[in-house]
């Protein structure tokens, strides 16, 4: 048999493909392999008929539409729908295809989805789709969406006002040359809504450059004048304490980071012996993080109380 997993990408010339992988069991060579097996075009949209249709092209072309075995695939509805119509077309040529039985989870994106709980809370769809949306209109409302999901909310509005022109940019480059080593310059990241690495490396690189990044909002500040109102980037200004639960993301991301490393090897296959014990530590970790917060001294924000409790009903589901 030859299983398969796939996603669906876009290209920078916004033209979505759809990546089809075999992998398979190579009698010859005594080894599990993977593969390649389509590249083709997603034309329209991402829905489980759209996607069972482009996967079935690839399967048919390749003649393995007989030798399906197991798919694994994100976590998404449309690639549920996507194997009840991989299911019918195998029943239409005799093959026997319980859909529900080949499915299998992408461990990765269960990950993926776990930290974006953690980071943002449960329901990202608002920020990403006010992202997603150029309109001046709609600055103020994209400013408010991520103000109130914490203080990464506000580093991000900051490390996008910062990145926003080559202006801003080299006025930043002015603290950076103070504070780093040797007159070093580092940029800052901006994360994204997809993946959440790119929210991990744009809070550790901002913690390096906590100094620089304060020298420059006072200036801007200063130059804003009397300016003030939501859209004011005075409203983003991160205090120590948020500087303090920025730091406890990182700490409490680190075990994630280590099962994404281990688990994301090429040519060498996850095992169900890899994946069961990371479930287990990461529930217990957030478990833990969890009870340390809610009992220690002082008084925790309500992000930090709420953020392990949303990622561990992720991961727990």
């Amino acid at each position: 048999m030859i299983h398969i997993s796939f996603d669906a990408w876009t290209s920078p010339n916004h033209r979505s493909f759809l990546a089809v992988v075999g992998h398979f069991y190579d009698l010859r060579s005594n080894e599990v392999k993977q593969i390649l097996l389509g590249f083709p075009r997603l034309l329209g949209s991402h829905t489980g008929e759209n996607i069972a249709s482009c996967f079935w092209t690839v399967a048919t072309k390749m003649r393995i539409e007989r030798r399906l075995g197991y798919f694994t695939m994100d976590n998404a509805a449309n690639n549920d729908k996507a194997l009840t119509c991989i299911s019918d077309y195998c029943s239409e040529l005799g093959i026997q295809f319980n859909a529900k039985e080949r499915r299998i989870r992408c461990f990765g994106h269960v990950l993926n989805l776990t930290v974006k709980a953690f980071l943002w809370g449960e329901n990202t769809n608002t920020i990403e789709t006010t992202e997603a949306l150029d309109d001046v209109d709609m600055e103020l409302e994209r400013l408010r969406e991520w103000r109130k999901r914490g203080p990464l909310g506000k580093l991000y509005n900051c490390i996008r006002y910062t990145m926003k022109t080559p202006q801003r940019r080299e006025k930043f480059e002015e603290p950076c040359r103070t504070y780093l080593p040797e007159g070093q310059v580092l940029s800052l990241i901006i994360g994204n809504a997809t993946r959440w690495n790119g929210d991990h490396d744009a809070i550790v690189r901002a913690l390096v450059l906590r100094e620089p990044l304060e020298d420059y909002m006072a200036f801007v500040i200063r130059m804003e004048g009397k300016a003030s109102g939501e859209t004011s980037i005075a409203n983003d200004i991160l205090s120590g304490e948020d500087w303090q639960e920025l730091r406890f993301m990182v700490e409490a991301l680190a075990p994630f980071k280590k099962w994404t490393l281990l688990l994301e090897r090429n040519g060498d296959a996850a095992q169900l012996s890899d994946i069961l014990p990371a479930f287990d530590e990461l529930l217990t970790h957030h478990e833990e993080v969890r009870v340390f917060h809610t009992h220690s001294d002082g008084s925790p924000s309500t992000h930090i109380v709420n953020s392990p409790n949303a990622a561990w009903a992720i991961l727990n589901k």
